[in-house]
């Protein structure tokens, strides 16, 4: 019975074993909206009374790339304000984000301090006037490079969880594409599916590997 006990804490995810070593508790994950919040990290993070610090490791405008482009629907060219930044949940290294936006649609951004508990999204909305009003979202499972693993403070090698969105502001103009490596060990996605019967549900759509959507 004890035996069978661990073994559904394990399903659950609130213990892990370790060969040799034995049972261990898990650290609780944070569980954030994949489909069903269009917030950002720092919104969800503030409702769960979690505070977020970001540290800026690019912040630039540059050339958009082929495939940042296609994301963006931009011409070859254009300017893309690039961001870079490894965010802190409660002082732990938490997400390493690559972000995207139209330079012409957000002018001086990259100006700006975006360091410690900025929120990107705030100064979307508050400043450019750009709410996010709808995103199209896909994760995947993957493994820590060294780059990633450093800067997660994980094993190389260990578990990420990758999310791509392409967000949209009013208009269904595409604003944002970012791509956010999310601790495996910390980090949990949750859906709110609603559904009429005999559709398929907005999951499905997010979930299912080369459509096209996101490649």
């Amino acid at each position: 019975m004890v035996r069978q006990a661990l073994t559904e804490l394990c399903y659950e995810g609130l213990v892990y074993r370790q060969r040799g070593r034995g049972t261990f508790v898990s650290t609780p994950k944070t569980a954030e909206g994949l489909i069903s919040g269009l917030g950002g990290l720092a919104d969800d993070a503030a409702m769960r009374g979690q505070k977020v610090q970001s540290r800026v490791l690019v912040l630039h405008e540059t050339p958009v790339t082929e495939s940042v482009a296609s994301r963006l629907n931009l011409a070859p060219g254009e300017l893309v304000v690039e961001l870079e930044r490894v965010r802190r949940l409660d002082g732990e290294p938490h997400v390493l984000t690559m972000t995207y936006l139209p330079a012409a649609m957000v002018p001086g951004l990259a100006q700006r301090d975006l360091n410690g508990s900025a929120s990107l999204y705030q100064i979307l909305r508050e400043d450019f006037g750009l709410p996010i009003i709808s995103s199209l979202r896909r994760v995947e499972a993957a493994t820590a490079s060294v780059r990633e693993a450093r800067l997660l403070k994980v094993d190389r090698g260990g578990p990420l969880l990758v999310l791509r969105s392409i967000s949209y502001t009013t208009g269904h103009r595409p604003l944002e594409y970012f791509i956010a490596f999310h601790r495996g060990d910390r980090s949990a996605f949750e859906v709110d599916l609603s559904s009429p019967a005999g559709s398929a549900s907005r999951f499905e759509r997010v979930s299912v590997a080369g459509d096209g959507f996101l490649p």
